[in-house]
């Protein structure tokens, strides 16, 4: 249903659609409209669901503070007509942010989505306020600001650029792509902060499973994205060893905090203070109690390992070469 509406949107503004994986919001309607680059896509923001608008204008034209502009988008009676409101909930109100070339605005949905018509009244009148307080950038070029831009999505943002910086951009991306492959991780130190992370985190898991008498498995997300951030700052420069390394200490730690669970419990129970008798007789037992029926261990396991994996992707090797997708000019 989004794609179908961006391409009607896209139809009736004469913009260009661009497909899900070009700019960070999904497909999207992008081009120019009276020398304004906009952008229009219905996609999921902070997993709401959202038609999100841009509007960008000339670095530091606007004439009006920012929060002067946010108000005039926020009270526009011409807005609230093409959204068909009486007038902006909390939620899209907060969504408005202005900076210094960029306006957006995120219109929030959640039983039926704001069809393509109601995105092209509501994208005019946005262009509209913009046009009133800020300078368009048309065919001038954003980098070395030359007359001879064309519009391309540049990281996700609809960009005037000329073929020059085009060419400039690309070889200092290669240029830090290069610099990014010659970089030799720190595995020791990776590793030595991967293994402190892992300690302190096993020893915190089990002492809070112990005071509450409960197995928290949203924790060991959190243990896992720790350790995995650990090992990551120490090597430098994320590799497969250090991923692996991330995903065992994980998994490790969290292993060693039931144990301590394990441990301080059966101490209790006794009545007993913990001694090496004791540590030896609960580790030769410890599989049984950990993996038996009833037990969270495999749980436990799960959720460790979705932290660890989470925060790996999050630190997968940057994309140090700019994106640049040209936005071709509908046919009139």
């Amino acid at each position: 249903m989004s794609t179908d509406n961006v391409a009607r949107l896209a139809e009736t503004l004469k913009l260009t659609r661009l497909a899900k994986g070009v700019t960070s919001f999904g497909a999207a309607a992008v081009g120019m409209m009276d020398g304004f680059p906009v952008l229009a896509s219905w996609t999921r923001v902070n997993r709401t669901n959202a038609l999100v608008f841009l509007v960008r204008f000339r670095k530091g034209s606007l004439r009006i503070g920012a929060d002067l502009l946010k108000e005039r988008v926020a009270a526009s009676p011409e807005l609230l007509s093409a959204l068909s409101k009486s007038k902006l909930p909390a939620a899209d109100r907060k969504s408005i942010r202005a900076g210094e070339d960029c306006l957006r605005f995120d219109l929030h949905w959640s039983l039926k989505a704001p069809a393509a018509e109601t995105a092209a009244a509501a994208l005019r009148v946005l262009q509209r306020i913009v046009a009133g307080s800020a300078d368009p950038i048309g065919s001038v070029c954003e980098e070395c600001g030359g007359s001879s831009g064309e519009l391309y999505c540049v990281n996700s943002l609809p960009t005037s650029i000329c073929a020059s910086c085009r060419e400039r951009e690309g070889e200092e991306g290669r240029r830090r792509a290069e610099a990014y492959a010659s970089m030799s991780p720190n595995v020791m130190l990776g590793t030595a902060a991967g293994l402190a992370a892992c300690m302190v985190m096993a020893i915190l898991w089990g002492g809070l499973a112990y005071a509450s008498e409960r197995i928290w498995l949203y924790g060991a997300i959190v243990m896992g994205i720790a350790i995995a951030w650990s090992v990551n700052r120490g090597m430098g420069k994320v590799n497969t060893y250090g991923r692996a390394l991330a995903i065992v200490l994980t998994l490790g730690a969290v292993l060693l905090g039931d144990y301590i669970f394990i441990l301080l419990s059966v101490a209790k129970e006794m009545g007993a203070p913990v001694g090496a008798a004791m540590a030896r007789v609960v580790a030769q037992h410890f599989v049984e109690v950990e993996f038996g029926g009833g037990s969270t261990g495999w749980m436990s396991l799960l959720f460790g390992a979705v932290g660890a994996v989470y925060i790996l992707w999050k630190n997968r090797p940057p994309a140090l070469q700019p994106r640049m997708v040209p936005v071709t000019p509908a046919a009139s």
